[in-house]
């Protein structure tokens, strides 16, 4: 049998949400009213996000909250 893939990690979820969004770090830091040196650590994974962080982004990106949290965080149409 063929082995199963390694799951992504937030920051990856993150990085390939935002690529399909269209959304750049540094309009995703504009967006939620932080540094863009802010966003960049939990792009990097040196920073673990929080649930409430993660809702604000998707709200901020026009993501879907599950594509960031999958099975944590219920799907829902985003906010544009």
């Amino acid at each position: 049998p063929m082995p199963k893939p390694k799951p992504l990690t937030p920051a990856e979820r993150l990085r390939a949400a935002m690529g399909r969004a269209g959304v750049t770090p540094a309009e995703l830091a504009r967006r939620l009213g932080t540094s863009p040196q802010n966003v960049a650590q939990y792009l990097s994974g040196a920073r673990r996000p929080t649930l409430d962080w993660l809702l604000a982004v998707a709200t901020a990106a026009g993501i879907d909250p599950a594509e960031l949290a999958p099975g944590v965080l219920a799907s829902r149409p985003p906010v544009r």
